[in-house]
């Protein structure tokens, strides 16, 4: 197998088990999850394997890579991580805690693969050719959906009901709902945005679509979370190699839009259904409950922990753990802390801030990094499933480095 065919194959078999998540219907999707005891498999991850068996054959790791200080303290984390997580599945003595750990890919094997097995930096730009469709389908799913014009229906046959606002349906399927569409579609506008060679009007169609399509889910965390990284890279593009007369067209190009964007309505639905979140206090005083119900699951194990997929299963494994602890607090770290305890919370959040450390903090993009930690992370907890921990892993991966011509790790 020629470099070349490897360059175009790894990028697709290491995407594909996220995308499938995404596009394919929740039917099909079903149908291709292969459980047998304590071990449930979606079959696009074996493309993982056939990824991994590729880079070791393949692959030009720098054989340097390992005597990296950086690479070694991580390397350890990760695989605590892990361990940490089957010594709490034997101390809790309950066969379910083993099943989330040896089930399909979780967040503590991807990571390991995205972060010691990466593309090349050829290979992350040929990705390109995957993710700008991707993205462009599903934000025109969205768009198509929130007029109307398309509806989704229950395996029954019934059709899906929707909430409206302000004549614009909120998404109510697909990728974990309308949050859960959001944040694939911002996390694919960002680095299509800011890590491909594409030309500019493709450039500026992405940020109009993936704009209007995020407006349109009505999720507020990745609506906030776009727009600062919307304002920093408009920010940086405006004062960077002096002022020009293009650049002056631009910004009032730009507030023509946003003054006919308003005029069509398109801030409508948020502004709606923000009043009636803040009448109603539903969101508020419902994640309050929710999070209550973690806080008290922490305190009654807060050392170690009730287990990995006890408090918030990934879906393959959702009806398979019968935990009277299950509970949807919208917050990551909440999760990580009530399922692995302190001492898991401490090991990813080290994790976190280590690769947050290596960084180029002068990139816009680098700033929406730290906007989806603080923000979307304390918001959300669908983040740690499989497909959308990938992404976030996608993210980083084409995140700009310091030192990055002669570190590989993340290439």
């Amino acid at each position: 197998m020629s470099r070349v065919n490897v360059n175009f194959i790894m990028p697709f078999l290491l995407f594909f088990p996220m995308i499938s998540r995404w596009i394919l219907p929740s039917g099909i999707e079903s149908l291709l999850i292969v459980e047998y005891k304590f071990y449930s498999l979606y079959l696009p991850d074996l493309t993982l394997l056939i990824y991994l068996y590729l880079q070791r054959r393949f692959g030009s790791i720098n054989k340097d890579l390992f005597n990296l200080s950086f690479e070694k303290k991580f390397k350890l984390i990760a695989f605590l991580l892990i361990g940490y997580a089957f010594i709490i599945g034997v101390a809790n003595n309950n066969s379910e805690i083993i099943l989330p750990i040896t089930s399909c890919f979780s967040w503590l094997y991807l990571t390991i693969i995205f972060v010691f097995f990466p593309l090349s930096k050829e290979q992350i730009e040929i990705s390109k050719y995957i993710m700008i469709p991707t993205l462009l389908f599903l934000c025109v799913e969205i768009l198509l959906y929130s007029l109307g014009i398309i509806q989704y229906t229950s395996s029954s046959g019934k059709e899906l009901e929707a909430q409206e606002y302000a004549d614009i349906y909120r998404i109510s399927t697909t990728i974990g709902a309308a949050t859960g569409s959001a944040l694939i579609i911002m996390i694919l506008g960002i680095v299509c945005t800011t890590r491909y060679k594409i030309p500019k009007w493709l450039k500026f169609t992405i940020y109009i679509i993936t704009s209007v399509s995020i407006l349109f889910t009505i999720s507020r965390g990745a609506i906030l979370t776009w727009t600062l990284y919307l304002i920093l890279a408009f920010a940086i593009y405006f004062f960077s190699n002096g002022f020009t007369l293009k650049k002056y067209l631009f910004l009032f190009f730009l507030a023509g839009l946003l003054i006919e964007f308003n005029h069509l309505g398109v801030f409508e639905p948020l502004v709606q259904r923000t009043a009636q979140l803040s009448y109603d206090n539903q969101v508020e005083s419902g994640r309050d409950v929710l999070r209550k119900k973690t806080m008290n699951i922490i305190s009654e194990s807060y050392y170690m922990g009730v287990g990995l997929g006890q408090v918030f299963p990934d879906k393959d494994v959702l009806n398979r753990i019968h935990s009277s602890h299950k509970t949807a607090p919208h917050n990551s770290y909440l999760i990580i802390f009530a399922e692995l305890g302190f001492v898991g919370l401490v090991l990813f959040l080290f994790m976190l801030i280590m690769m947050s450390l290596y960084l180029d903090y002068s990139k816009a993009a680098f700033w929406a990094w730290v906007f989806l930690l603080l923000v979307n992370f304390n918001t959300e907890g669908v983040l740690l499933h499989s497909e959308f921990w990938s992404a976030v892993l996608f993210f980083y991966l084409n995140l700009e480095k310091k030192y990055e011509n002669t570190l590989y790790l993340h290439a």
